[in-house]
């Protein structure tokens, strides 16, 4: 029979070793993340070096039915092209959407199947977001994606090898609107505007809450961006002007 002091004993190392399980992981996927600096990839974009105030404009989590629509209509207005990240199960329940960003000459990025943590994946589960949401893009309006966006701007080096082996380039962004906050219009704009130069790449999204303004934000952006001599194109074009 074991003692009442050797099960006190039992009881502390079996909870020594679980905070021991639970911090060491963490730890460990924190130092390798520091190590890879996504920066220092040459398949990871953030912004260009761009001597002609060239910009372009990205949008992620889309297609959604309605928030999507009224971007559409703003970039029509100006005759400005875009890039949207799509979501994959998003392109699959909104294909009309989806179908019409392309129809209009957008170019349409990976965002993966279900927007979920990447880097919690294994290698295998990691790829099938991705090889999924490209099924699911191409299936409701026949784009192949070669631009991917891992959500949320989380990029190690397991997330970013995983999509090159795909055949993808890596967009992040160097000017985040914040859109998704539900920051009003004019917060928006001026965030934006504060912030932009030539070759910067501009993160906003199709939509987050039930009232979105990235919209009427593009409605302020725009305009005062092309008074000002900015010319909008999407990152693929954004990435193949870059000088070597």
């Amino acid at each position: 029979m074991i003692s009442v002091r050797s099960r006190t004993w039992v009881k502390k190392i079996v909870c020594v070793a679980t905070v021991l399980f639970c911090i060491f992981p963490l730890t460990a996927y924190r130092t390798y993340a520091a190590q890879y600096d996504p920066r220092s990839d040459s398949c990871v974009y953030f912004s260009v070096k761009d001597e002609r105030k060239r910009i372009a404009l990205s949008f992620d989590d889309g297609p959604l039915e309605g928030k999507t629509d009224k971007i559409l209509d703003v970039l029509d207005r100006y005759g400005v092209k875009a890039t949207f990240f799509m979501v994959g199960s998003q392109a699959k329940y909104c294909p009309e959407t989806a179908m019409r960003v392309a129809a209009e000459g957008h170019e349409i990025g990976n965002h993966t199947q279900n927007h979920k943590n990447l880097a919690a994946m294994k290698p295998k589960e990691l790829d099938e977001e991705i090889a999924n949401a490209e099924r699911e893009i191409y299936n409701a309006c026949g784009y192949i994606p070669s631009l991917f966006r891992p959500p949320e701007g989380v990029c190690t080096e397991k997330i970013s090898n995983a999509a090159k082996l795909r055949g993808y380039s890596i967009v992040m962004w160097s000017v985040d609107t914040l859109d998704w906050q539900g920051k009003a219009a004019s917060v928006i704009a001026e965030n934006v505007l504060s912030n932009v130069k030539s070759g910067s790449v501009i993160l906003m999204h199709d939509g987050i809450f039930s009232v979105s303004h990235t919209a009427e934000a593009l409605d302020i952006i725009i305009p005062k961006l092309l008074e000002e001599g900015y010319e909008f194109v999407t990152v693929g074009e954004l990435i193949a002007y870059s000088p070597e």
